[in-house]
Parts: C-alpha cells; sequence; structure tokens
C-alpha cells in the first residue's frame, strides 16, 4: 500500500522546511518581539485560512489526475481547476477584504490599524494561494512528490528568510513584513506555472470545460466542507487565547503548537503518498491495508510523542533562549499528548476523502464542534495556554475513535489506544509538575 521511496520523499519534503523554523523563530523574537511576532502570527492564520477555502478543488484535481488518461485530459483538468480558483479567490478576496477593512476601520487596536494598510497585498495573495494549491495538487496527482516537494522547499526558505531579511535590514513595521510575504508567494506560483506548464504541456493543450468544472465541484464541494471546518478546529484555540490573554501568550503558545506539531510529518507524508492511490480503488479494496498500518504506527508514534514530551524543557531552552520557553515547553507537553491521536486520525481521514466519503468527516465534524467550543473557551478561561491544548487533546481523541469507526475499525479494539493515552496523558503531568 505504501510506496517508501515517496514517503521519504513526502518526509524530507516536511523536515527540511523545520529546520528552517527552528533557526528563524528565535531571530524573529530577536527582531520584532514576541507581542508583534503573535500578531503575525494571527495574520499567517487568517491568511492561511482564506486561502484554503477553494471548494475542495486541490484535492479533486488530484484524484482526477490519478484517474485521467491521456495528456489532453489532464491539461483540461488543471486549465479548469486554475480557471474555478481564480474566480473563486478573486470573490474570496473581495468579500473578506472587505469585511477586514470594516473590522479595522473601527478598531482601537494599533496592530490592527496597522496590518490593515496592507491589505490589498493581502487580497492579492488569496487567490495566489489558491492556484499554487491547485497546481501542486495536479504534481500529486501525477505523483512526481519530489518535484512538488522541491517547490514546496523553496517556497518555504522564502517564507521564513524573505520576511526576516526585511525586518532586520529593511523594516520591521508588520505591512512591510506582509508584503515581503506575498511577494514570495508570487515567485513560488510562477515557479509551479513553469513546472507544471511544462510536464502537462499547458501552453498547447489550453482546454477549459464547463463538465470538468461541475465534476471537480461535485467531488470537492464536502471536501471544501470540511476545509473550512478543519482551520476553526486548529486555529480557532489561538483567537481564543488572545481574547482572554494578550499577544504575548499568542506567541507562546503558535510556537509550542507549530514546533511539536511538525512530529506530525510522518502521518502527513504517509497521507500525502497513499492518497492517489486510494482515489483508484474503493474502500474493500484497501481497508485491511490500512488497519495494518494503523497497528503499526501506533508505537512508533508514542514514543515519538513521549520523547519530545521528556525533552521540551531542554530543547526549547536551548532553541529559544528566552523567558518564553517556560510556557512553550508547557504548552507543548500536554499539546504532544492530543498531537499523538491527530496523528493517528490522519489515515482514516485520508481515506474517507479519497473513497469520496468526505461528507462523512463533515458530519463527524459538525457533531464535534460545538462540545469542543465550548470545552476550549471554559478550559482557556481558567487555565490559559495550558487550557487551550487540553482542549486540543480532548478534541483529538474523540476524532480519532469517530473517523477509524468509520472506515470499518470496530470500537472494541481501541484497548491498546486508550492505555498507551492514559499513559503518555500521566507522563506529559508527570514532566509539566516535577520537572
Amino acid at each position: 500500500m505504501f510506496n517508501i521511496r515517496h514517503i521519504a520523499v513526502n518526509l524530507l519534503g516536511s523536515a527540511l522546511p523545520i529546520l528552517i523554523i527552528l533557526i528563524t523563530v528565535p531571530l524573529y523574537l530577536h527582531a520584532i518581539g514576541a507581542e508583534k511576532y503573535g500578531a503575525l502570527s494571527l495574520v499567517w492564520i487568517v491568511f492561511g485560512y482564506f486561502g484554503i477555502l477553494d471548494f475542495g478543488i486541490s484535492r479533486s484535481v488530484t484524484t482526477a489526475i490519478s484517474r485521467a488518461e491521456g495528456r489532453q485530459a489532464k491539461a483540461d483538468i488543471i486549465w479548469s481547476a486554475a480557471a474555478l480558483n481564480t474566480g473563486w479567490g478573486a470573490l474570496i478576496a473581495i468579500v473578506g477584504g472587505g469585511a477586514f477593512f470594516l473590522y479595522a476601520r473601527y478598531s482601537s487596536s494599533p496592530m490592527v490599524v496597522e496590518v490593515a494598510t496592507a491589505l490589498p497585498w493581502m487580497m492579492l495573495g488569496i487567490p495566489v494561494l489558491m492556484i499554487t494549491s491547485t497546481l501542486n495538487g495536479a504534481l500529486d496527482g501525477e505523483e512526481r512528490f519530489k518535484m512538488a516537494n522541491s517547490l514546496q522547499l523553496v517556497g518555504s526558505i522564502l517564507y521564513q528568510l524573505v520576511p526576516l531579511f526585511t525586518a532586520y535590514y529593511v523594516s520591521d513595521h508588520l505591512p512591510d513584513l506582509i508584503i515581503a510575504v506575498i511577494l514570495c508567494r508570487l515567485v513560488l506560483l510562477t515557479l509551479y506555472c513553469i513546472v507544471v506548464g511544462r510536464l502537462f504541456d499547458l501552453a498547447a493543450l489550453f482546454s477549459v470545460s464547463k463538465s470538468t468544472m461541475i465534476s471537480l465541484l461535485k467531488f470537492g464541494s464536502s471536501i471544501a466542507a470540511v476545509n473550512i471546518l478543519d482551520p476553526i478546529f486548529t486555529r480557532i484555540d489561538q483567537v481564543i487565547i488572545a481574547r482572554f490573554a494578550g499577544a504575548s501568550d499568542v506567541a507562546a503558545y503558535s510556537i509550542a503548537v507549530n514546533s511539536i506539531g511538525r512530529l506530525g510529518i510522518l502521518p502527513m507524508a504517509m497521507s500525502r503518498s497513499i492518497f492517489p492511490k486510494l482515489s483508484t480503488g474503493t474502500a474493500d479494496d484497501h481497508r485491511e491495508a490500512l488497519f495494518s498500518s494503523k497497528s503499526k504506527i501506533i508505537w512508533i508514534w508514542f514514543g515519538i510523542c513521549g520523547a519530545a514530551i521528556v525533552a521540551s524543557d531542554l530543547v526549547y531552552y536551548l532553541w529559544l533562549r528566552d523567558p518564553i520557553y517556560v510556557e512553550v515547553s508547557a504548552v507543548a507537553k500536554i499539546y504532544a499528548v492530543g498531537l499523538w491521536a491527530n496523528c493517528l486520525g490522519i489515515l482514516p481521514y485520508t481515506a474517507l476523502q479519497a473513497w469520496g466519503r468526505s461528507t462523512t468527516i463533515l458530519k463527524v465534524h459538525l457533531l464535534e464542534m460545538p462540545f469542543y467550543l465550548v470545552a476550549l473557551v471554559l478550559l482557556t478561561y481558567h487555565y490559559g495556554t495550558l487550557g487551550a491544548a487540553i482542549a486540543y487533546g480532548l478534541r483529538s481523541y474523540a476524532d480519532y475513535i469517530i473517523l477509524w469507526k468509520m472506515c470499518g475499525y470496530p470500537v472494541r479494539r481501541q484497548g491498546m489506544f486508550t492505555i498507551l493515552l492514559i499513559a503518555l496523558s500521566v507522563l506529559a503531568f508527570a514532566m509539566h509538575q516535577f520537572v
């Protein structure tokens, strides 16, 4: 089921940007301070959220390309998807930009007003992100993972280093940093256009098909709804922290989540490599192989997350060299417990999408949302950043159980997972209390 070479390429493509982040985060803190870095993190979150609202077109492109035969058919898919995302991205930019303009106009926050001066650039960046995602989906569908990861690595380098260079040598004002980010996205899109254009001979095979657009939208509609909800689950915690605490707490939480969350690169690499293959078969064709994979990785990720919990204090102290490391480390320990469950839930999540059952994921998330939001608000209000991490862990556990059940995995076989979850929770609590 798994192609080791594809997994290795996707893993390397995810791991190398981590090294860049390890270097740049302390430099960002030194250059612009924790408060401004927290505000910049929120801008990235909102900007990235709008960037994925593509009606599931990128995943639809991956599925369609993996099933298509002939260069003309594949070119038709890419051109049609690009046209869809260009129009949809422009609409989102106008609506979202208008809403933010009104919010900034009546806001008393100096940082909000400062960010609003870069609004035209942010609006430009939304369709740029969506078109780039479409082209990346085409490369994944063709299983050109090496090429796709190389481009993403270039993007990560630009995305982290150019704004940092701007902060040190040009200006540390938020609008200037945002503009630097958008310019990097434009460069990356240009590279994608050159590579994908040559691979699929898009210039000679131009074709935009209404029927192809409808087909892409039909497959991607439920994925789109999940894409809208997913960032709420994964990023709303930082918005809630900003409401009850402050920008410095957002910075600490963001650093912890963004760094410890990188441990999920292996399941994500596995998910990305198997999605095209899962798309070409039925659930019955792949179910047993999926269950077998789960049994193998549960122990691997228990060891990885357990080691992260034990080493977090020393690692963050050596890495950040800033008093903020104490809060970052505390959040990371608790967050790692939920991350373990979340990583194990990536495989059924991917399988359900590939089998055209994204509606199932949507129903699960809609069911979880009110409970999660209530828990998040209450726990964050009483326990701050640690409470937000606990809420994430509770949701990840519920998500894991339900998604595997939807793939046909019996709940009664989850005993070992529950035991390991308790063990990991006890370890995190002990390290938080006594280290």
